[in-house]
Order: structure tokens, then sequence, then C-alpha cells
């Protein structure tokens, strides 16, 4: 499919850049190569998530909506070998990481994409709340194990649809992104205003034909209260 494809023409790209750069090893991670992506919950968000994965990378979610500080603190931490970037964050990531790699996801497609192995799937960064923001090392085995757990709990399969609220930075988009892709089920994510607007969210998740659907209590219960308002 387009998804296949197009993740494959980026995981390309992104193979002769580690190829030809360096990466620096780091105490926390070792030696598994980062890639950074800037992007908010989208289409082009999961293609550079899976090129990321296909091209022996770990992925460190930054997201859109972050402060610039702390996304240039991130980026000193993680010491990415490649920051991608949607075209409409083009401008962002030229501002915020001049001295990184910055490749923008385009609509290429190819039928041969790489398939690299890789010990660590993403870093994932804490809050920062108690100081400097702490990268989490998260492994292919741990995300496997914990997808195991549910799609089994929740019998996912090819007929449900997922949307997606979070952020490649945040924790939540490990189940909503990969869940449904391995259940052959479908990904629809849901912008940030919409997320943020409970009526708005509510007419999405009907015209979507949502099936699942996973947030944190508070989202829930302003999104319990449009149904209620519903008429």
């Amino acid at each position: 499919g387009i998804l296949d494809r197009r993740s494959a023409a980026l995981a390309r790209r992104l193979v002769e850049l580690l190829d030809t750069t360096p990466s620096e090893p780091d105490p926390t991670v070792g030696a598994t190569p980062r890639v950074a992506i800037l992007a908010p919950p989208s289409a082009d968000g999961v293609i550079a998530l899976l090129a990321t994965l296909r091209a022996g990378a770990a992925w460190v979610g930054l997201d859109p909506d972050w402060p610039p500080a702390r996304i240039q603190q991130v980026l000193a931490l993680a010491r990415p070998v490649a920051l991608v970037h949607t075209r409409a964050l083009a401008a962002l990531a030229e501002a915020l990481a001049e001295d990184v790699h910055r490749l923008g996801i385009s609509d290429e497609e190819s039928d041969d994409g790489p398939s690299r192995p890789a010990a660590l799937a993403h870093v994932m960064f804490t809050s920062g709340s108690t100081g400097r923001p702490k990268g989490v090392a998260v492994s292919h085995a741990a995300v496997l194990a914990f997808q195991d757990w549910v799609l089994r709990l929740f019998g996912v399969g090819e007929l449900d649809r997922f949307v997606q609220t979070s952020s490649l930075a945040f924790g939540g988009c490990v189940r909503q992104v990969f869940s449904p892709l391995l259940a052959g089920g479908s990904i629809h994510p849901v912008s940030k205003a919409i997320a943020r607007d409970p009526e708005s969210l509510l007419a999405f998740l009907e015209a979507e034909g949502i099936t699942i659907f996973n947030a944190v209590p508070s989202l829930w219960v302003h999104l319990l209260g449009a149904v209620e308002r519903s008429p």
C-alpha cells in the first residue's frame, strides 16, 4: 500500500544518511542511532516513524506544540543523526536544528525499502517537571510485548478503527499506531484543535466510525459531557 511504499522511500533516504554520518554512541541508549521526528498526529508522522524503524534507528518524538526551548533541549540530549519533519514544519525545523541533518517527508514512493534490525525502538523523554527531561530507552522487545497484551486484551481486529490523539513524543502513540497496524486495522489521526473541543471530537469519532478510543481520564470526562449534551 501507499503507507508501505512511502515509508520505504523515506527509509532509503535515512539509510543513505546513516551510512555516511557517524552516530554518536550514548551511555543510555547504546549504539542505536536516533532519528528525531517533528510531526503532529498525522499520516506523515506514521510514515516517518515506520521509516525510522526500517532504517534501523530509534525514533525520538518532538511535539510541534512544545516550547522551542524544550525541543532544543531534547535534541541536545538525544543527539539524533537526523531530524525528519513535515513540509508544514520545515521552517521550525530549520530554526531549531541548524546543526542537525534535516529531511522533509515527501510523497516519494518505493517498492524496495530497507529492513535493518536495531535493539531500540524509540527514546521517550520525560516531562522534565523536576529538572532536565530524561530519555527513557524503549526496546523493540518491550514494544512487542506491550502490543501482544493490547491485541489479546481488546481483541483488536482488521475492522477496528483507532483514533490517534497522541503525539509521537508521548507513550500513548505506541498503542494508537502499532495496535491497528499489527491487526490490519486503520489509524485516524485527529488534530489537537479537534481533540481539545469535546463536541468536535465527538463528531469526529462518529464520522470516522471509530471503534477503539483511548485517552487520559480528563479527556474522557469532557467527552462524556459532550455525549450527554448531544441531541
